[in-house]
């Protein structure tokens, strides 16, 4: 049981969900209660409650682009089970989620509804939840914990799984501005240019707001000089250099949109080219 504290706890955020927290385990230490599981299931049912709506408010659900009406007569209604989904990956669609982030939903999702509807079971009082063995007490409680740690730690995949993507984007943007654009920084030092291969040698970000985040990159680029026509150089009148340059760049990429992906929305390469002139 320790152990599971341990591990949940970091993933409470107000000091009300930490208190909370605490207060539901207290309900499990209270021995001599014979509603002890009962409180427990009280209180941990609201715990995921008040994490599910700082995690997936009710009008930010409504927003995403994958959300659809669960009864039409309450058009204000979000179901716990869009709410998981939400807090687990966001605007993202299912599509983008499997098959990109490789987060699989369904079973953390099911265990942790389940897990809600078992507290709820415990939390009416009868002749067959009422002081029930300690060895019932132990097998819900730690099912409930475990349920609910995974289900934290599917959220902190999603996280990382959407960091990555978002680094994918970048470094394929990378790509089409280095070898496909023409940069006017490295096309007047020369007849001719190519850019042989770029280092980031850092990449952190700038910015963010509630629909995109702005990266900024560092590092080098290595290009081949030409001077002189093709011909030139055949004949041996042409000349080529290597030379590397430092660069900067900022992208910003929109990971909250109604197409459900993550994608670049604008991207800015600086190529420093004032040590060729020293």
């Amino acid at each position: 049981m320790e152990y599971l504290k341990q591990q949940i706890q970091p993933y409470l955020k107000t000091e009300f969900e930490n208190t909370l927290f605490e207060a539901t385990l207290n309900n499990l230490r209270d021995t001599n209660n014979p509603l002890r599981l009962n409180n427990f299931a009280f209180s941990a049912r609201e715990l995921t409650r008040h994490f599910l709506d700082r995690l997936a408010p009710d009008e930010e659900v409504r927003k995403a682009p994958w959300f659809q009406l669960y009864d039409s007569d309450k058009p204000n209604m979000v179901t716990r089970e869009q709410k998981i989904k939400y807090a687990i990956q966001g605007y993202i669609s299912d599509e983008y989620r499997k098959n990109v982030l490789l987060v699989d939903l369904e079973d953390i999702s099911k265990n942790l509804r389940h897990s809600i509807d078992e507290l709820s079971k415990y939390t009416h009082v009868g002749p067959k939840t009422f002081n029930v063995s300690d060895s019932v007490v132990n097998d819900v409680s730690l099912t409930i914990l475990t349920d609910i740690l995974e289900f934290f730690e599917t959220i902190s995949t999603a996280q990382l799984r959407v960091q990555k993507a978002i680094y994918d984007c970048i470094d394929e943007e990378m790509v089409s501005k280095f070898y496909i654009e023409t940069h006017n920084e490295l096309d007047m030092l020369a007849t001719h240019h190519e850019v042989l291969g770029y280092f980031v040698t850092s990449i952190e970000p700038k910015s963010k707001d509630e629909s995109t985040i702005t990266m900024q990159a560092s590092g080098s680029v290595l290009v081949r000089l030409q001077y002189g026509s093709d011909g030139d150089m055949r004949r041996g009148d042409g000349y080529e250099t290597e030379e590397s340059f430092p660069f900067t760049s900022e992208f910003v990429v929109d990971y909250k949109n109604q197409e459900g992906d993550i994608h670049i929305e604008s991207a800015d390469v600086d190529i420093d080219n004032s040590s060729f002139w020293e």
